[in-house]
């Protein structure tokens, strides 16, 4: 990735990719700075520290989740509409079961 072209968004995007390969463990600044092709403080112009990565992160997977949950209810009620959502939930747990689990389960 171009320096151009880094950007808070771009960084998430990168996290994302490094979450989806390695797990939770594996998302430092490093590795995505790594993967972004510049040195660590570089990433400090768009995220503060990996607290604030992380935070993002988790950002991002919930309103995933939660596009993909609204366009399942779309449509629906009542009942239908609660397993449809919980389906949409469901299938994203599946699919990005790294992601999922990165999911902020509560404030630092």
């Amino acid at each position: 990735m171009a320096r151009a072209a880094l950007s808070t968004s771009a960084v998430v995007d990168l996290a994302l990719q490094v979450l989806d390969e390695g797990g939770p463990e594996a998302l430092t600044l490093s590795a995505v700075s790594g993967r972004a092709g510049v040195t660590t403080p570089s990433l400090y112009k768009h995220v503060r520290h990996l607290a604030d990565l992380r935070a993002l992160v988790s950002a991002r997977v919930l309103n995933d989740i939660a596009d993909q949950a609204g366009r399942a209810v779309l449509g629906r009620s009542a009942d239908e509409a609660i397993r449809a959502f919980m389906t949409a939930w469901r299938r994203y747990a599946q699919h990005h079961p790294h992601r999922y689990s990165a999911v902020l389960q509560s404030p630092d």
